[in-house]
Formats: C-alpha cells, structure tokens, sequence
C-alpha cells in the first residue's frame, strides 16, 4: 500500500502534526468525547502502532492511538477524542506519551510491515 494514498495515515499525521504544535483537545473536544473505562494501551503487532483498548458504553473496542496523556486524562484516536475514565488494574505501566507518538509516525511513514489496523 502506498504510504502517500492512505487516508489513515494522512489523518493520523495532521493529528500529530496539531499536536506537535502543542495544540492540546479543547475543552468543548472533551466535553463532546466519549469516556472509556476499564482502558489498557496495547501494541499492534511488533512494529505497528499502540492501540487504546478498553469498555465504551458497553462495548469493547480498540482504535489506533495517535497520543495520549493519561496525567491529563484524555487520548486521541486516528477519529475521535477521549476521556480517559478507570484504567485496567493489570498494575502494567501506562506506554509514554512519546512512545505512542514514536511508534505512530513510525507507521505514518511506512516503516511498519504490519498493516493489520
């Protein structure tokens, strides 16, 4: 697949590149964002990028993570916002923000051979 025609990666760099700009979620984001529980961060694959899973409002999910501050309790999806309710209590450490970030623009610019999103 090529990196340039992929409409996910294309939106995942423009979240970074907001973000990198130190354009944080708005307060209005947050208060229109979902809240997830029970959420853990997982990596997709061994050189792709973190996922955010957890319980939204009943139901599992998992979405490509593009940043996250777990101090400030929000994470940002490759399509929406969220509030970061109960982590899981597997007492594992929560991925850093820049690791996230690392391994996102990683896949962004194709150096990923998982494709598996």
């Amino acid at each position: 697949m090529a990196v340039g025609n992929d409409p996910l990666r294309t939106l995942a760099r423009e979240v970074l590149e907001r973000l990198r700009a130190d354009r944080r979620p708005t307060g209005r984001e947050l208060e229109d964002a979902s809240v997830i529980e029970q959420w853990r961060v997982v990596r997709a694959g061994k050189a792709g990028p973190y996922l955010l899973e957890g319980n939204l409002a009943g139901q599992f999910v998992s979405k490509t993570v593009v940043a996250l501050d777990a101090d400030d309790g929000w994470a940002r999806t490759l399509d929406q916002w969220f509030v970061l309710g109960a982590r899981e209590s597997s007492g594992r450490p929560v991925v850093s923000p820049d690791e996230i970030r690392r391994a996102v623009a990683a896949w962004i610019n194709g150096q990923s051979d998982d494709e598996s999103l």
